[in-house]
């Protein structure tokens, strides 16, 4: 039972309540909507970084595949771990296994957690709100990476 809860439903949790932060429909409990997703994150955080959050903000229509990439990247802590990686490695943790240590720190205090989320979905509330205010066909919405600028 637990294992259909993870494959089938904790996504679609996951979704209505990272939803819910974003229209600010239950801005009232904010605070319990993103201890509930901790919660459900903390289950697999690797899921939750590499699986739900891509698939989340595949499905956003309002904006680009630029805008799209940094906000994943910005919420995923493996890009943290090694820019913290050139910072120390060979210094103060050179007998700690690097990733492990970081990401233990990164991923899975709430705080943290609660911040990335809360500054991962005001992100997404402006690049909505800039895209709205641009001249229709100024930008590209579509779900495709782009094609790389050829040289000539």
């Amino acid at each position: 039972m637990q294992t259909k809860f993870l494959e089938e439903m904790m996504s679609q949790f996951l979704n209505v309540l990272l939803q819910a932060l974003v229209i600010r429909s239950h801005d009232l409990l904010q605070e319990e909507i993103i201890t509930a997703v901790y919660n459900m994150a903390s289950v697999d955080f690797g899921m939750f970084y590499k699986t739900f959050i891509p698939a989340f903000l595949k499905q956003v229509s309002t904006i680009d595949f630029y805008q799209k990439e940094t906000l994943r990247d910005s919420l995923t802590p493996n890009d943290q771990v090694q820019k913290l990686g050139q910072v120390y490695l060979g210094q103060l943790f050179a007998m700690v296994p690097m990733i492990m240590f970081c990401t233990h720190l990164l991923v899975q205090d709430l705080p943290s957690f609660t911040a990335s989320i809360l500054r991962m979905v005001n992100d997404l509330r402006y690049y909505t709100i800039v895209n709205a205010s641009l001249p229709p066909g100024t930008i590209d919405l579509s779900q495709k990476e782009p094609e790389p600028i050829s040289e000539y």
